[in-house]
């Protein structure tokens, strides 16, 4: 008989005005602005604000995007989204470890 393990999700970061018990899309957008806040070192909040919807219109939910320019860092755009995937260390496995 085997039995489940149980697995510790990282704590979640709050931001008004999200809101992370509704919608659940919010928190994928805070863990995705947690992330570029890591990888950028810049304030979570400035990283947050960078982080849309991919489809325009009220109240669409779809993919994300990262508005990269948004953040006005000394390096080009395409240079900071090249940094931004070549460090996504993420696998959905890594939660069953």
């Amino acid at each position: 008989m085997s039995s489940v393990t149980s697995i510790q999700l990282p704590s979640t970061p709050s931001l008004p005005p999200s809101n992370p018990e509704i919608p659940a899309l919010d928190l994928f957008k805070l863990a995705c602005a947690q992330y570029i806040s890591k990888t950028l070192s810049i304030d979570l909040e400035k990283a947050y604000e960078g982080v849309e919807s991919g489809k325009t219109g009220k109240n669409v939910l779809g993919d994300f995007v990262v508005a990269v320019p948004r953040f006005r860092l000394k390096e080009k755009p395409a240079e900071v989204a090249e940094k931004l995937v070549n460090n996504v260390r993420f696998s959905p496995l890594s939660l069953l470890r």
